[in-house]
């Protein structure tokens, strides 16, 4: 199931990321961003996975609860003195996620 712009805003506001934050950790642009959040314009599929992959790495776990409906987690940090913007700056994500695929299709 695909994350919705209204999962992706809960989780970067559960986080406390900026739209800015979440794009540059994503490596995906502001505009991109927030045209996906208030739904302005049709975001490619790659894009919405490169926002996946950052929050998920941040903490988010997005759970599928039945055939429609997704519920978004955060989980905690191993080490609480790590910030997310911490945990996520360690790493330029898009680059290392290329080819994941988050979604089945099915």
């Amino acid at each position: 199931m695909l994350m919705t712009p209204q999962h992706c805003k809960a989780a970067r506001i559960l986080l406390q990321l900026s739209p800015e934050m979440l794009a540059g950790y994503s490596g995906v642009s502001t505009d991109m961003v927030v045209s996906y959040e208030e739904q302005l314009t049709d975001v490619p599929r790659s894009i919405i996975e490169s926002i996946h992959v950052a929050l998920e790495y941040a903490g988010i776990q997005f759970l599928k609860i039945d055939d429609d409906a997704l519920c978004i987690v955060r989980l905690r940090s191993n080490n609480s003195a790590n910030s997310t913007s911490q945990l996520l700056s360690d790493k330029t994500l898009n680059s290392n996620y290329p080819d994941q695929h988050l979604w089945d299709n099915s």
